[in-house]
């Protein structure tokens, strides 16, 4: 997977904000880059239950 579409599938799971913040911002980025793992660990563990 190329690095552009990687960063587009996480997009899906980021919140919206307009803060300037970089603690709040990254935050929400490492959150959305959990929420994916977990969701493409759960699809492979289901492909090969």
């Amino acid at each position: 997977m190329e690095i552009e579409s990687g960063y587009k599938s996480i997009k899906r799971f980021m919140a919206a904000t307009t803060s300037k913040h970089f603690g709040l911002r990254f935050f929400y980025f490492a959150f959305a880059c959990l929420l994916y793992s977990i969701g493409a660990q759960l699809i492979c563990w289901y492909r090969w239950r």
